[in-house]
């Protein structure tokens, strides 16, 4: 709870603070009112997103555990981006990546490698 307490209060602020575009806490339900994700029309699309890829990914991801170690599965996860890139792009909904995506996404190829190599040797 602490670490989503604290990721609720900051990025609230941040919200409310920005000068383009501010949100704000009261007077009902709009695409800039703080608890926006309530509108009927995002609301099940904002359920599936903590449902599906938060609750079913940490649960994969705890279960990946009985097979590596956890400095494996957490340097693996800074590949995020670079396959949210690809994915985005195969799906139509951006350009491809860039190329710093593509140096970024070879060296932490590199650094996993490095680590799953030092991690079996340990073993």
């Amino acid at each position: 709870f602490p670490v989503v307490g604290f990721a609720f209060i900051t990025s609230t602020m941040f919200a409310l603070l920005d000068p383009l575009n501010p949100a704000h806490l009261l007077g009902g339900v709009s695409s800039t009112f703080v608890f926006g994700f309530l509108d009927p029309k995002y609301f099940l699309l904002a359920f599936y997103l903590g449902a599906g890829p938060g609750i079913c990914g940490h649960t994969i991801l705890n279960g990946l555990l009985k097979y590596t170690t956890p400095l494996v599965i957490s340097t693996a996860l800074l590949f995020e981006p670079l396959f949210g890139s690809l994915m985005g792009y195969f799906l139509g909904f951006q350009s491809p990546p860039r190329k710093w995506t593509w140096i970024g996404g070879v060296i932490l190829l590199c650094g996993l490698q490095f680590i799953v190599r030092s991690d079996s040797m340990k073993k």
